[in-house]
């Protein structure tokens, strides 16, 4: 995987997030109290905002921080175990049966 410097990831986001909202980056500045060179030097990767605009960022476009400071580019591993409960008080001694049969079907239908 590439590497890309936090600076970088926000950049693209930030730039995503403008373009997908039809913001301009002097609207961006007015809204969240900074000027338009602060934003520009955030996209061209010169600066990185404090903690607090990154919430601010976060809030003006209605995303979780992460959304801002993460990369989106990356796809999730798979989780590996998977977990299934059930209400099994209201079910007989035979269908418990048919649920435990079934399991092992499912576990045992590719090999």
């Amino acid at each position: 995987m590439e590497y890309k410097s936090a600076r970088k990831i926000l950049s693209e986001n930030l730039e995503q997030l403008m373009k997908q909202n039809n913001i301009t980056q002097i609207e961006l500045s007015e809204a969240i109290g900074v000027s338009q060179s602060t934003i520009s030097n955030w996209i061209k990767e010169v600066k990185y905002p404090r903690i607090g605009k990154i919430e601010e960022l976060a809030e003006y476009f209605n995303v979780p921080k992460s959304r801002i400071t993460e990369r989106q580019d990356v796809v999730k591993e798979e989780q590996d175990t998977f977990a299934a409960h059930f209400d099994k008080e209201n079910l007989t001694e035979e269908e418990m049966e048919e649920v435990r049969k079934f399991i092992e079907w499912v576990k045992n239908r590719d090999k």
